[in-house]
């Protein structure tokens, strides 16, 4: 069964139309959509998709489909926000969830410590500058998450795909 999935990077949340019925579904924003659908037996997988102005327009050969739409998890937009906004991305080859505990819990100092190893920055901050960044990396973490420890499975389950049941 052919599957195509596609991802919202923007900030607004975009339409996604499906040629065959016009059948209209909104994909979040840091969200994502997939369209699995059934071929008859013998017959070519053929698609099309015309990306415009905040729409995606899907066309396949077939008339039995189905979409699921994955929503961005808190995990998923904090990392966003950390990366994109804040600037810690990783650096040469490191990033902040290889510093993630894989067991445990995980709270806003954990997060901040492991976005700073990640970045190639030293522990305890050195500088009053990295001492505020580590500070507004904490403070991003309660954004999503409150000032409670959580449990790191917990944090880390943010990966699904349309068409998983469960995170991965």
């Amino acid at each position: 069964m052919p599957t195509a999935i596609f991802e919202n990077n923007s900030e607004k949340p975009l339409r996604f139309v499906v040629s065959y019925d016009e059948s209209q579904y909104e994909i979040p924003s840091r969200g994502q959509v997939g369209i699995r659908y059934n071929l008859e037996t013998g017959e070519k997988d053929q698609t099309m998709t015309i990306m415009g102005d905040g729409e995606i327009e899907f066309w396949c050969n077939s008339v039995n489909y189905e979409i699921d739409i994955v929503p961005p998890s808190k995990t998923d937009l904090l990392l966003y926000e950390l990366c994109v906004i804040m600037g810690f991305c990783g650096w040469s080859g490191d990033h902040i969830m290889d510093f993630i505990p894989k067991a445990g819990i995980v709270n806003a100092t954990i997060f901040a410590q492991s976005a700073f190893l990640g970045d190639k920055h030293k522990l305890p901050p050195q500088t009053e500058r990295e001492a505020r960044w580590f500070e507004d990396i904490k403070s991003l973490f309660i954004k999503y998450y409150g000032d409670n420890e959580i449990p790191t499975e917990q944090f880390l389950d943010y990966i699904r795909l349309p068409f998983e049941s469960e995170s991965v």
